[in-house]
């Protein structure tokens, strides 16, 4: 999750670019729209299958995957390891979510 290809940095750019560009809107729009898709499975392991993850919690998890990459791209030694000390507290506050 943390070791993603160029692909997936291709997107979070683009996703980026269109929301700068006013232009771009409309495809911006479709393309926030369909935001999550890839995310959810993994959403959905980290949370167990006793509840569903709907929509817009994986869109909402895959843009907290997308700005901790932008938050640690300046680099640093431990930069994989603070990653994976925010997803694990976010692990854990997902744990503590009961199921409907």
């Amino acid at each position: 999750m943390i070791r993603r290809g160029g692909t997936t940095r291709g997107t979070d750019e683009l996703f980026v670019a269109t929301a700068r560009d006013a232009a771009l809107s409309q495809f911006g729009a479709q393309l926030r729209y369909m935001r999550g898709r890839t995310s959810r499975g993994t959403l959905q392991d980290m949370v167990g299958h006793s509840r569903r993850v709907g929509i817009m919690e994986a869109a909402l998890f895959s843009s907290f995957l997308s700005s901790q990459l932008r938050v640690h791209s300046a680099g640093g030694a431990d930069r994989e390891q603070r990653i994976r000390t925010e997803l694990a507290a976010l692990e854990q506050l997902l744990q503590s979510v009961p199921a409907a």
